[in-house]
């Protein structure tokens, strides 16, 4: 039974309804009924049914936030084999978001790539060497979707290359016996070339992975808070289920397909089919998630069309997405049975769902008090 909240917004929905371009006839509204979840549930055995939500992520919108130029400087102040080493580091390159196509989880590597230059002079009286190194290297690590995190850093960080050192010139600190001393410490230096190699080259490639490790950490705390992924996946399913997912990915865009665990469901193998121009971010949300209100403003929008502005407006209103600068940018989209929503281009956050409006739901209290939500369908 609908409260008086549903049936005015039903006739709000109604109004709008009568001011786009309609001229149906009794066959169209036939063709139409497939969008109600109810009249479309028997149609399919569970075990052919799609994940209800399927979120499509674009490269772009994750290089939005990973993809950087580094050229940073520091200080070197060290002991290496009895020696005092001071002077100054040189690390350029970039960091680069890379896809793993057919992955059979929603997973993306974060690389860095790029040398580190050390310039120092090292310090063990009475002998004075000058040396540099250069390494050239590579760094990994590899984050994942948790439908209740976000995306997630998992793993250690993984890097590689090599290092090469080199001896600029030897010296003295004493006036008295310089050239023999200088003589004695370019053979000693010599002697323990490969041990100081070993050691700049443990040194370089830990610090590179440390300030590459905290890189990674704030580039996807900035990315969780920018998209806001795991607030869509709370609107649509609840905060309380257990969830299953399956993902797929190319080169180009990660699907991430949600249900509840339990439930049996179509591989992802058959992905939504792809819009014309799609957004850097979408969420895709199965007719069968979609409250009344919602289902009954689709049912009334001319099929392969695009849904003019005022109905767009009604639809987020419908699903509790509060509209403000621009998030009013946010597409909203009818693709063969799904409701798609476009995050903006510019990667703005768009606001969640709220359970109690935009999808049906269990057990909250919330979901009780308001009729017109009906009870989770599967």
């Amino acid at each position: 039974m609908h409260s008086t909240r549903s049936i005015v917004a039903l006739f709000g929905i109604m109004a709008v309804a009568g001011a786009l371009p309609v001229a149906r006839s009794a066959e169209r509204l036939n063709n139409w009924a497939v969008l109600d979840p109810a009249a479309e549930a028997p149609t399919k055995p569970a075990e052919e049914s799609p994940l209800p939500l399927v979120l499509r992520i674009d490269k772009t919108a994750l290089t939005r936030y990973s993809d950087s130029d580094v050229d940073r400087t520091g200080e070197v102040k060290k002991m290496v084999l009895g020696t005092y080493c001071v002077g100054d580091s040189h690390t350029t390159g970039t960091i680069r978001a890379e896809l793993l196509p057919d992955s059979q989880e929603a997973a993306f590597d974060i690389y860095f790539r790029g040398r580190t230059v050390t310039n120092t002079k090292g310090t063990q009286e009475p002998g004075v060497v000058w040396s540099h190194t250069i390494t050239e290297f590579v760094s990994k690590r590899r984050v994942i979707f948790d439908p209740r995190k976000g995306f997630v850093v998992v793993g250690e960080n993984e890097t590689t290359g090599d290092t090469k050192l080199g001896y600029d010139r030897f010296g003295s600190t004493r006036q008295f016996g310089h050239r023999l001393i200088t003589r004695i410490t370019e053979k000693k230096s010599y002697q323990i070339f490969e041990q100081a190699r070993l050691i700049a080259d443990r040194d370089n490639k830990k610090e590179v992975a440390e300030t590459f490790s905290k890189e990674v950490d704030q580039q996807v705390a900035e990315a969780n808070k920018g998209l806001d992924l795991v607030r869509y996946v709370n609107g649509f399913l609840g905060d309380q289920k257990t969830l299953q997912l399956h993902a797929k990915s190319t080169k180009d865009f990660i699907y991430i397909g949600i249900g509840p665990e339990g439930e049996k469901y179509a591989p992802m193998a058959e992905m939504p089919p792809s819009r014309g121009t799609p957004a850097p971010m979408e969420i895709w949300v199965h007719a069968s998630l979609l409250s009344e209100p919602v289902a009954a403003l689709l049912k009334l929008i001319t099929p392969d069309m695009p849904i003019p502005l005022l109905a767009q407006t009604k639809i987020l209103s419908a699903l509790a997405l509060p509209i403000s600068g621009s998030q009013s940018a946010m597409d909203v989209d009818f693709h063969d049975g799904w409701l798609v929503l476009g995050l903006p281009d510019d990667g703005a956050k768009a606001p969640p769902p709220a359970v109690a409006e935009g999808a049906k739901t269990e057990g909250t209290t919330e979901a009780k008090d308001n009729g017109n939500v009906a009870q989770q369908a599967r």
